[in-house]
This record gives structure tokens, C-alpha cells and sequence, in this order.
């Protein structure tokens, strides 16, 4: 490898424990068409046999790689020890940071180069699609990594600073950020956090130097099913712990949004019914979509997606991101209470074109003959799917309104009576009242 300094440092945190992966994902980087770049391969907390094991795999590798890869141990720390360390090594202008477990294409190293050309300085964002993943073993008990699903485009959209506060839509590898960032100006990663550690660093990081986009797919994600990740080994409620810290410390100091970042924010809040009481034609309302797939509903198996208002129906259609087979759905029709939704439908379409309408229940909405008027905030639907499998596309239908008329509260307030009096009539409620009353309770 030339002395001169190179364009990337490539960062790829390692324990050794899935040689196969990494050298997936070191064939990854061998295969780009710029090879303009170092790795720094973190080898982090091993025992000799695992250090054993990926100095194997690098020698395995092709010279015009291995050249290019230094083995730093790092002996100390969670996940973000390695990362602070590569990146407090890295030699080139730029450094990114790649896991052993994902994949990226051949261009991945060139779109941040031509990335870099337009906006020096400036953050490199590119797109990255997500994709189900499984490891499995062969015939002859050898491990090899399957994919189990078709690729997802939750991540393939633009960086905008005011969605990021809620979201993190950049994967670790679809950035790259400039070295100086890191070595000079000490903008660093929090080494306290165990989990999100990258998105932490990202919107404090986009704060000093902005971010620039392209769209353009150079990487996948890989979600694993059956093998253990930082999201398997920490947990759902560490997540949104840590979510919370992330935004704590942001509060701590105002924030200077990029360019752009006032008709977002309007944007955002038109669309949000909790500011927008009167439902417009043509506007857009966020909702989300729960999947149950045995792990009851988690907000690691759900997508966002918008909404549509047309003469006062809800509608919206999904035709990616759905699983093969689910137990059941929830669906989240926004934020706000005071909402009244009249004969709400889910039509499915099948794989093999047949076409299935589903009754909708609620777990938190008053029932009323046409439909369910919700009095708090996030309301909830659900269906239960069990016996369909093999989804092409999935539709939800409902009338919309915040305008709750007298006579449907007459009929919610009627129905609550009638179910308190039969409460009241039943064996059991007068056995706990008698048993008050001699206690003296």
C-alpha cells in the first residue's frame, strides 16, 4: 500500500467469534471499484484463540487487501471503545465505521468519495436498505449466513435533523465523517452508552459540520433472527433509556438546526393531529404499524408510515416492509385522543391475489355502532391474522374525525352505564362489597 494518506479509514469492530461474517465483510471491501482507503480491524477484548482466528482470516485474504488492514486490540470497554480508538487511529481523510456482521457494495467507498469532492467537511450520508438475515449450518457442518427476507428501504431517506431526534434512519455505515471531527475538534464518542452509541455521536457531530446526501444505496443491514446482536444482547428498554440520554444532553444547549430545518418543523407539526385538529384534504398523518410475530408488539417490529386524509377517510397502503406471517397487527392511527373513526377496514391481498377484509378491534377505544371513538391519547386498533400468510400488500380504511358528535357520546356514555350496572349485579361484586362491609372497609 502507497505511503500517501488515504481518502477512508475503515473502522470494523470485531470479538472473533463469527470469522465467517467477517470475512464476508472483508470480501466486501475488496471487491470496491475505489480502493482508496485502510481498515482498521478493532479487535476487541479476544482470547489468543480469536485473535488466532482473524489474523487467519486476514491472511486469507488477497495481498491488495491485507496490505491495507491493521489489527488493533483494544483491551478495554464496551461496544464503543473500539470505535474511539479506530478513530482516534485512523490515517485517512475520512474515517467510517463497518461491523463484522454487515455488508457493503462495491461502490460503498466511491459514493463517499464523490460525496467528499461536492461537500468537503461536511458528514457523508448514502443509503442503506435492511434485510432479514439467519445463520445456519450446512450438510457438512459448516456455518453459512442466509438472508430470510426481501431487502426493506426504511433507511433509504435523506438525513433531516429534526426527523433524527426521533428516528435514527443512518445505520453506522452509511456515514462517513471527517477525521478532523474526531482527532482535532474532539467531538467523541460517548463511551458510556452501550447501544446507540453512533447515534448519539451523529447528531451532536451534524450540529458542527452539517451532513450531505445522496441517494444512493451502497449497504445492507442485517437484521439477524436467530443470532445474537447488540439489540438481542441489551434489550428494548436500554434503547429507549438511552434514546432518552441522547435527547437530555441535547437539551442541555440550544440547537442550531441546518439550513432548511423551519419548514420541516411546520411540516412536521401541520401533519401531527395533536396540533392539527381539522383533518384537510390531501394532508398527511403519521401513523405506525405494530407486528405481532410472536414477540408481541415491539417497536422493532413495526414501520412508520404516512397517511393520507381525502374527504374525510383515512387511507393508507403498505406493499413493503410486511412479514410473510404475523399472529396479529396493531395499528396506531397518530397520537391524539378526542378521535372518532367510523368503520374502519384492513384489506389484504395475498400473494396468490385473493383478497381478505378483516374485522378491526380496539384495546383502548369506546365501541360504538359504526366504530370507536378514542377519548386519549394514542389511540390503538389491532386484527388478528393468524390463519393468513403470504402478504403482498396490506390497506386500512377508516371515516376520520376530531369532531365528536353529542349523539355518539350519548351512546359511548349509555353503554358505560349499562356495563357498570351489570358489574354491579354480578355475584362477585356483591361478595366483595359484603366482605368490605364486615371488615368494616
Amino acid at each position: 500500500m502507497e505511503n500517501k494518506k488515504p481518502f477512508l479509514s475503515i473502522i470494523m469492530r470485531t470479538q472473533g467469534k463469527r470469522p465467517e461474517a467477517l470475512m464476508e465483510a472483508l470480501l466486501c471491501l475488496y471487491a470496491q471499484t475505489d480502493m482508496d482507503y485502510e481498515v482498521c480491524l478493532m479487535a476487541h477484548c479476544m482470547e489468543k484463540k480469536d485473535r488466532d482466528r482473524i489474523q487467519k482470516v486476514v491472511s486469507s485474504m488477497p495481498s491488495g487487501l491485507s496490505s491495507r488492514i491493521r489489527i488493533l486490540p483494544v483491551t478495554y470497554g464496551g461496544r464503543t471503545a473500539p470505535l474511539h480508538e479506530g478513530f482516534l487511529a485512523a490515517r485517512g481523510n475520512y474515517t467510517a465505521a463497518f461491523d463484522d456482521d454487515d455488508l457493503v457494495f462495491e461502490h460503498w467507498v466511491a459514493s463517499f468519495h464523490e460525496l467528499a469532492k461536492e461537500y468537503p467537511g461536511k458528514i457523508l450520508h448514502t443509503y442503506c436498505v435492511q434485510q432479514k438475515w439467519s445463520r445456519e449450518m450446512t450438510p457438512y457442518d459448516e456455518v453459512c449466513y442466509t438472508a430470510q427476507g426481501k431487502l426493506q428501504k426504511e433507511y433509504c431517506v435523506d438525513f433531516e435533523y429534526v426527523r433524527q431526534l426521533c428516528v435514527n434512519y443512518c445505520p453506522i455505515h452509511s456515514l462517513a465523517f471527517p477525521t478532523k471531527l474526531y482527532q482535532e475538534m474532539e467531538i467523541r464518542f460517548d463511551e458510556t452508552f452501550e447501544v446507540t452509541e453512533d447515534w448519539d455521536f451523529l447528531m451532536r457531530a451534524a450540529l458542527v459540520c452539517g451532513v450531505a446526501n445522496k441517494a444512493e444505496v451502497t449497504s445492507l443491514y442485517r437484521i439477524w433472527g436467530n443470532y445474537e446482536n447488540s439489540k438481542t444482547l441489551n434489550g428494548e428498554k436500554l434503547w429507549e433509556e438511552n434514546k432518552r440520554r441522547i435527547l437530555d444532553k441535547l437539551d442541555l444547549e440550544p440547537l442550531i438546526l441546518p439550513e432548511g430545518s423551519a419548514s420541516k418543523i411546520v411540516e412536521y407539526i401541520e401533519q401531527n393531529p395533536m396540533h392539527a385538529r381539522e383533518a384537510k384534504n390531501g394532508q398527511k398523518l403519521w401513523m405506525q404499524l405494530f407486528f405481532d410475530l410472536g414477540n408481541g408488539y415491539n417497536e422493532k417490529e413495526s414501520i412508520h408510515l404516512w397517511a393520507q386524509i381525502e374527504d374525510g377517510t383515512y387511507r393508507a397502503k403498505v406493499t413493503e416492509s410486511l412479514p410473510k406471517k404475523m399472529l396479529s397487527l396493531r395499528i396506531d392511527p397518530g397520537e391524539a385522543g378526542m378521535l372518532v373513526l367510523k368503520n374502519p377496514v384492513v384489506t389484504i391481498e395475498a400473494e396468490d391475489g385473493t383478497r381478505i377484509e378483516k374485522i378491526v378491534d380496539s384495546s383502548n377505544g369506546y365501541t360504538f355502532e359504526e366504530g370507536y371513538l378514542f377519548l386519549e391519547d394514542d389511540p390503538q386498533l389491532y386484527v388478528v391474522l393468524e390463519e393468513v400468510c403470504g402478504m403482498k400488500s396490506l390497506e386500512f380504511w377508516a371515516e376520520y374525525s376530531y369532531e365528536i358528535k353529542a349523539e355518539i357520546l350519548d351512546r359511548v356514555v349509555n353503554q358505560l352505564a349499562e356495563k357498570e350496572l351489570q358489574k354491579r349485579k354480578s355475584i362477585a361484586y356483591r361478595c366483595k362489597h359484603m366482605i368490605k362491609a364486615v371488615l368494616g372497609k
